[in-house]
């Protein structure tokens, strides 16, 4: 038993997040009219291995774990950064090409060759809006508030580093966003006026820090309280719907080997709260606000207990931690909930999930037991 736990966590904590950075089938949608795309080509690819996962997929569900869906699924490649457009017509995602030893694509491997598609809510007419391109980085895609373009990073530049962009989804058309020269930045998102992300300073040592600019470039600076040349990681913020705050994850003093935990900063004073269990060594990862404000989902990691890892929401003053009841066999990870939906048991969130392989299922299940 205690074996079988093992394998488990490793499993699940086998899934970074260094998020800065033939196949018979292609992405699908699971609704009507989908675009073909050309197929992967099995020779090409190693054999896939007996525990790898069965599919990856995005989900939508309510916030109560009800009503899950599977909306877009790949059998080799994961999709991820799944998220709604205000009109909730739409959802931009990220998917991963760069294949394994185990023959499959996965962030884990790495983000080179990532692409960024759109698809309408139900899966249907899938479309590339940023294509994959050897040796370059295209992924984290985030709506902009009027949701006429995306906000994401790329490495497709003549530097080769992270750098982010606006892309207008009419015209099909990227501008670069004004950074300080040399930043090695990710992760970026926007409420419109301010542009949130982790960025790297050249030539120093230490690890990815939150920064701060408006959206012309200017007022730059760093959020964060901790200094880079002191840093482990921090990734993924997001500012909050009255824009006072701004939550992202923060790796401890392991780095992205130990803990991660969920910090809450505010925009004006940087007073920060860490809602996470101090020194737990588990992962609270990648939060994202309800449209409200009152509730922030994030994607748990509990090595010790691996059956208790899931999607999980809490209040910004981190208080009322609570795990969504989602369907077993799948491990859950990015998530967000839909704009405007609000924060209580109807809210709508879309996730990204690996389907156990049977091998991987029978071992939860004799843990279950």
């Amino acid at each position: 038993m205690k074996w079988i736990e093992f394998r488990l966590t490793s499993l699940i904590v086998g899934v970074s997040l260094m998020l800065v950075v033939g196949c018979s089938q292609p992405v699908w949608g699971m609704g009507k009219n989908r675009l073909p795309r050309e197929p992967l080509r099995s020779k090409d690819l190693p054999k896939k291995h007996p525990k790898a996962p069965e599919y990856f997929a995005i989900c939508t569900a309510t916030a109560d774990g009800r009503n899950f869906k599977e909306i877009i699924k790949d059998p080799r490649r994961a999709v991820t950064h799944g998220r709604v457009s205000k009109d909730h017509q739409w959802i931009t995602f990220t998917r991963h090409n760069k294949f394994n030893a185990r023959g499959i694509a996965i962030p884990e491997t790495s983000y080179k060759e990532t692409e960024i598609l759109m698809c309408r809510i139900d899966g249907s007419e899938i479309q590339t809006l940023v294509p994959p391109k050897k040796g370059a980085t295209n992924c984290n895609s985030y709506w902009t508030p009027d949701g006429k373009s995306i906000i994401y990073v790329s490495s497709d530049n003549p530097e080769k580093k992270g750098r982010i962009y606006l892309l207008d989804i009419e015209t099909r058309t990227r501008k670069q966003l004004s950074t300080p020269d040399g930043y090695d930045a990710g992760d970026p998102y926007t409420d419109g006026t301010h542009v949130v992300f982790p960025a790297r300073k050249p030539n120093v040592r230490g690890g990815h820090v939150i920064h701060i600019m408006n959206m012309d470039g200017t007022g730059f600076r760093r959020l964060s309280s901790v200094p880079q040349r002191q840093a482990k990681g921090e990734y993924d913020p997001k500012i909050s719907p009255d824009g006072k705050k701004v939550a992202f994850m923060r790796a401890g003093k392991k780095g992205m080997k130990g803990e991660i935990n969920l910090i809450v900063t505010d925009i004006n004073t940087g007073a920060e709260s860490n809602l996470s269990v101090p020194a737990s060594n588990n992962w609270d990862a990648m939060p994202e606000w309800s449209s409200d404000g009152k509730r922030l989902i994030f994607w748990h990691v509990n090595r010790k207990e691996p059956l208790k890892s899931g999607l999980y929401t809490i209040t910004a003053d981190g208080s009322d931690r609570r795990r969504i009841s989602l369907p077993k066999g799948y491990q859950y990870t990015i998530c967000s909930f839909w704009p405007g939906t609000g924060s209580g048991p109807d809210a709508k969130i879309i996730f990204s999930v690996r389907k156990f392989s049977p091998q991987i299922r029978r071992q939860i299940e004799q843990m279950q037991k």
